[in-house]
């Protein structure tokens, strides 16, 4: 299939609406723009993923495609799929009769669950690691890789079965919503169902028990149907009939034991949808979410005139499309706990992503015995993920009588990378099982169609083919007496990193900064440097002093803290996602005369933001405090030291007497005694003002200051350090299994200061290699003596042509 610009920027446009294409997104955008991909963002991995460029029978429109990386903006999440299952909805979406479908070329897969692999500068609620699904609707989960915004994710416990997780948003919260939605039922009433057998079916027999409800459920006539019977029991279903039992003029002699429902639900149709209303008392309704049978439902005019039945209709989708997100967040946790405790389960198979078109085809119920009906197969999942264990959950034993919904669990054993999904691809895929998956690069190239497109996706390949042609070594570079006296470029630094960086603009050196200054988010201080130096810098590889306080969230996310320094620290902590922080300018400006020499400094007026006088002083003054970051250098040193230590030797709450018990805990961004400015000798840095308040806390309180530093020479810092240069890594060039090994045989990091930078390094030892520059606070003739460094160099510059001239880099 030959696809024309037109079509890119046809699928780019629907990108805005269906989120299911990202690369052709991030092709149009960036040849608009003139700007190079790989140079916007983070870089995904490249990734693979199940295309369709036209409706029709799954087995025959779908391909197997294989994408470059794309772009994380600042506030995209990537996530590396899990496992996603194959619903009928989706077979539907692929065929093209389904009433909400995203346009063709398409990623298949509504549902799924994967694990955060990198993030964007202003994502605040997840972090690498954590486990999230797609919050519904959603759609273009049948990929190794998921680039979408943040808001498009729910955060899931982790504890959650992987199988549970990935199928949680169609089935069973269908279940929930159809017995909340309707009638208000009470402990003691019943309801009753065809289609028993199906995942939604289990799920209501479920939560129907859960509600103290009873549970009276049609199933198919077939061999085996009193073990289906038995296994349906061990659910919690009270009665269970087979159609032929219930076909007589007279029930009540078979529901003598149990009221008579007042609510049914149908998704069969035919005379299974009949039966459904022969059982429903007067006055009750009978919800149809499904038509498995493909038979109209067919009513009799005595059940509306003599019996006044209600026929209503359910559909997912349209309940999701009323703006219900956050009720639907909390209907998911509270299916996924239940699924953790083992109150829902129901029968799937797992099967690997090599094999997807096997578990397609029995998804199709195309397999062996498996049958024709969709709520009678096996739920099928895919699995993405290496670690997945991909064998069939048995818990109902169901599979033995053929009554199974297929899921399909996306997983393979060689996971390639992230992407957005993706919808307008082609054939990009590698020759596997038949003709199912194609040399699509080949086919593009002899159509000539999409040139630009071929161009990307044979450089992105190119780039991740050859790991003997990737370089084994990184950079951290010190910012302050290494790259910049003051805002100003020391000589040779904008050449130095523009050697990084082929002749396209394409980065091939990865390399951070990693400085102790800040007081501003990452994102701006990328900015800057990008404007200061004239290449493009993402604000992943930017690690500040107080960068590491991100990993302090989840213990003071909601907690009330102080922010102090210079720039705008509490916009720094917000950021990160600390819920509840003031800077100490709003702070202090809340209590009356908390700095006697506030009236002398006039020059400080200016700097208390407008937003303290819009606070509810009385209640600013009556929180306490849970702890103090210090995130950059204090600009008011006399009055912090005296906030501070009215906070710290009062458990928090200024004006107080003085606690004697704990602390407040206290954390430096860094503990830099001096720091090379644009003045010839060094300036006091934050070390200094910790040496400050440290001396006059322990002069009138009995116990000593305790506090934290988090920046360099901290190892942590370094180690950090380390973590991003490697996904950096991964996100540049491919993340190549390396069996666990680091891609590096050695860091170096740059900087002028030995007892930070290099002593640093010195204590984590390998893989770092230190280099010192005599153009900031070292400038002496030969090594340090105390902390020596394994190189000096005069700049920058020549600490590059050293790297690269050793590295075979040139």
């Amino acid at each position: 299939m030959r696809i024309s610009l037109a079509a890119l920027r046809s699928v780019c446009k629907a990108n805005q609406k269906f989120s299911s294409i990202s690369l052709l997104h991030h092709v149009c955008i960036h040849q608009s723009r003139n700007v190079r991909p790989f140079s916007v963002a983070i870089m995904s991995p490249p990734s693979k993923a199940i295309v369709y460029d036209q409706h029709g029978p799954p087995d025959k429109v779908t391909r197997v495609i294989e994408v470059p990386p794309v772009g994380v903006e600042e506030n995209d999440v990537c996530v590396k799929m899990l496992a996603s299952p194959i619903n009928p909805s989706d077979i539907n979406r692929i065929e093209g009769v389904y009433p909400v479908r995203p346009e063709v070329p398409a990623v298949g897969g509504y549902e799924g669950v994967g694990e955060v692999h990198s993030v964007g500068s202003v994502v605040k609620r997840l972090s690498p690691g954590d486990w999230v699904i797609p919050s519904p609707p959603s759609s273009g989960m049948w990929q190794t890789y998921v680039v979408k915004e943040e808001n498009a994710w729910h955060k899931i416990d982790k504890d959650t079965p992987m199988e549970y997780a990935a199928t949680v948003t169609v089935n069973p919260l269908t279940a929930l919503r159809m017995l909340e939605d309707f009638v208000k039922l009470s402990s003691g009433d019943a309801i009753v169902q065809n289609g028993a057998t199906s995942i939604v079916g289990q799920c209501i027999i479920q939560l129907a028990q859960i509600q103290g409800l009873h549970s009276i459920n049609i199933i198919r006539d077939r061999v085996g149907a009193d073990e289906v019977k038995e296994n349906l029991k061990k659910l919690g279903a009270d009665e269970i009939f087979t159609e032929s039992q219930l076909d007589m003029k007279n029930l009540k002699g078979l529901l003598t034991n149990l009221p008579e429902p007042a609510l049914g639900f149908n998704c069969v149709g035919g005379n299974a949808a009949s039966l459904v209303l022969k059982i429903l008392r007067n006055g009750g309704t009978m919800v149809t979410y499904g038509g498995m049978s493909k038979k109209p439902i067919t009513v009799s005019t005595s059940s509306f005139i003599f019996k006044d039945l209600s026929l209503r209709g359910f559909w997912l989708q349209k309940w999701l499309s009323t703006d219900k997100t956050i009720e639907c967040r909390k209907m998911i946790d509270y299916l996924l706990g239940l699924a953790r405790a083992g109150k829902l389960k129901y029968e799937m198979e797992l099967v690997p992503f090599k094999d997807f078109y096997s578990a397609l085809d029995k998804a199709l119920g195309k397999l062996g015995s498996q049958p024709k009906q969709f709520g009678d197969r096996m739920m099928v999942l895919v699995c993405f993920s290496s670690t997945s264990s991909c064998q069939p959950v048995n818990y109902l034993n169901l599979h033995t009588c053929r009554v199974r919904s297929r899921y399909l669990e996306l997983a393979s054993t060689k996971t390639l990378g992230v992407g957005r999904p993706w919808r307008s691809l082609g054939n990009v895929g590698r020759s596997v099982q038949g003709n199912r998956m194609t040399m699509g690069l080949e086919s593009l190239k002899k159509s000539g169609s999409s040139r630009p497109l071929f161009a990307l996706l044979s450089r992105s390949l190119s780039q991740i083919r050859s790991l003997s042609q990737l370089p084994c070594f990184g950079i951290a570079f010190d910012i302050d007496g290494v790259l910049l006296r003051g805002r100003t470029p020391i000589d040779g630094s904008p050449r130095a990193l523009k050697r990084l960086y082929d002749h396209s603009g394409t980065p091939r050196i990865p390399y951070i900064f990693l400085t102790n200054g800040g007081g501003i988010r990452e994102s701006k201080r990328a900015l800057e440097l990008r404007a200061l130096f004239g290449v493009n810098i993402l604000p992943s590889q930017v690690l500040q002093g107080h960068s590491p306080f991100k990993q302090l969230v989840s213990r003071f996310e909601n907690k009330f803290i102080l922010a102090v320094g210079k720039g705008e620290p509490a916009a720094v902590m917000s950021a990160y996602g600390y819920k509840n922080v003031l800077s100490i300018d709003d702070y202090a400006a809340c209590f009356d005369n908390i700095d006697p020499l506030a009236p002398h400094k006039r020059w400080t007026v200016d700097k208390i933001s407008d937003e303290s006088s819009n606070l509810q002083r009385d209640y600013v003054c009556s929180q306490r405090i849970e702890a103090a970051f210090i995130v950059s250098d204090s600009v008011d040193w006399s009055r912090d030291i005296q906030v501070l230590c009215d906070i710290l030797r009062t458990g928090g709450l200024p004006g107080r007497e003085m606690d004697f018990g704990s602390q407040p805990p206290l954390y430096f961004a860094h503990d830099d005694l001096a720091y090379q400015a644009t003045f010839p000798t060094e300036r006091f840095g934050m070390g200094a003002f910790r040496i400050a308040l440290q001396s006059i806390f322990n002069s009138i309180h009995p116990n000593p200051l305790q506090y934290t530093s988090v920046g360099k020479p901290n190892p942590t810092a370094f180690r950090n350090a380390e973590i991003v240069l490697r996904q950096l890594y991964n996100s540049w060039f491919g993340d190549h299994d390396l069996a666990g090994n680091s891609p590096f045989k050695t860091l170096y990091v740059i900087g002028d200061n030995p007892s930070v930078d290099i002593k640093g390094a010195r204590q984590v030892g390998h893989p770092w290699f230190s280099i010192l520059t005599r153009t900031g606070v070292f400038k002496g003739n030969r090594n340090d003596p105390e902390f020596p460094a394994d190189m000096v160099v005069d700049t920058v510059e020549d600490a590059v042509e050293y790297i690269l001239k050793k590295e075979g880099s040139l």
